[in-house]
Order: C-alpha cells, then structure tokens, then sequence
C-alpha cells in the first residue's frame, strides 16, 4: 500500500499579496464573513461559557471583520481582535459602533503590520 502523497505548498505570497487577497474579500462584505460560525457558538456553550460565565478577554487572531470578537463583546468579554488587512479593521470600526454603542467594552484591531512579536519571544 502506497502512502498518500504529501502537498507541499510551493507558492508563497508576500504579506502584501496576503494583505491585497483578504482586503478583496472584506471590500467585497461576503456575508459569510459577517456572523460567528455555527462551531465557534456550539464550543463556546460547552467549554467556555461553564468555566468564564461572567467573560473574561480574548486574543482573536486573524479576526477578520471582528465577527466572533464582536459576538464574545456582547457576552461581557475584553476582546483584541488582530488582522492583516486594513479594509477588515475599518470594517470592524463600522459594524462595533452600529451594533453596540451604548455598550461599555475593550476592543482593538490591530493590522499585523503593527506588531512585533520578536520582542515577546
């Protein structure tokens, strides 16, 4: 029996490409990117809520448009939400304050262009 071949990825994008690709698809308002995953909900309900009932923060990298930091926002959690790309982060600014303005919470997009993980290792 033959083992399964292994698919190596042989293209790689510069964070610039990375950037462009992902600011597309935010410009581009896929609803699917809007609301939390079905998953994400289901996981939540089993193993966190039990143990965090009152919130707690969270670190959601690659957060996109924010949608499961958003969702965690309005369940009395201190999100960092951290994207590479610019349109995902003004996009995020516009649904927070649209859905939860009289809100009182800590919310931060951050492009990855602003970190520097070398200095935290």
């Amino acid at each position: 029996m033959r083992a399964p071949a292994v698919v190596e990825w042989t293209s790689v994008m510069s964070s610039e490409e990375q950037r462009a690709r992902w600011d597309l698809k935010y410009e581009q308002g896929l609803p699917s990117l809007t609301e939390p995953d079905p998953f994400f909900i289901s996981a939540y309900d089993e193993f966190v809520s039990p143990f965090f009932p009152k919130g707690g923060v969270a670190l959601d990298l690659a957060g996109g448009i924010g949608r499961h930091g958003l969702w965690l926002v309005k369940r009395q959690w201190q999100v960092s939400v951290v994207d590479v790309s610019e349109a995902a982060i003004q996009n995020s600014a516009r649904r927070l304050f649209k859905k939860i303005s009289n809100s009182t919470f800590s919310w931060r997009m951050l492009p990855t262009t602003s970190l520097n993980l070398n200095d935290s290792i």
